[in-house]
């Protein structure tokens, strides 16, 4: 990703609350019928949004237990 998300600038414990935010937004939309009426690009974009968060998310997981372990 080329642009730099607002939450990549966020300490680690704020960035991994937005991260399961935003996780948790993609889940509920993934339930949404309508996600897959385009022949399922946009749950395929979707997928690879929730995916890419997911590596972020676990990155910020593993920084907050640097910080506290």
């Amino acid at each position: 990703r080329e642009i730099v998300e607002t939450w990549e600038k966020l300490p680690a414990e704020a960035r991994s609350a937005e991260l399961e935010a935003k996780l948790a937004a993609i889940e509920t939309e993934l339930c949404d019928s309508e996600v897959w009426t385009d022949g399922g690009k946009r749950a395929s974009d979707l997928g690879h949004e929730q995916r890419y968060l997911r590596v972020k998310l676990d990155e910020a997981e593993s920084e907050l237990l640097e910080l506290y372990g």
